[in-house]
């Protein structure tokens, strides 16, 4: 959540700035995976299942991101989605 927005005002391209930041999730979440795997806390069927959703909603998103940037030909929405995001978060994560 911080990477992302300190990129973009670093100037670096929203879709570089976005793509970085998840490349980096990958490896803090496969982490988090294995320890739950190692210590039995994870339900392998339920991990799967969420892992094929996960893969499909990324590639449908990833296909109307590139059509809407190649439709109004800017990338500023990646930036406002990224606001609206961290805004979600900073109200949720108290709420929880």
């Amino acid at each position: 959540m911080i990477i992302s927005p300190l990129l973009v005002s670093l100037d670096v391209i929203p879709s570089v700035s976005s793509s970085t930041g998840m490349y980096l999730v990958i490896y803090s979440s496969g982490a988090s995976s294995i320890l739950y795997i190692i210590d039995r806390l994870l339900l392998l069927e339920y991990a799967l299942g969420f892992g094929v959703a996960s893969i499909i909603g990324t590639i449908i998103g990833i296909i109307i991101t590139n059509l809407i940037v190649k439709k109004t030909g800017r990338q500023s929405f990646l930036v406002l989605i990224l606001a609206i995001l961290m805004f979600a978060a900073m109200v949720i994560i108290p709420i929880n």
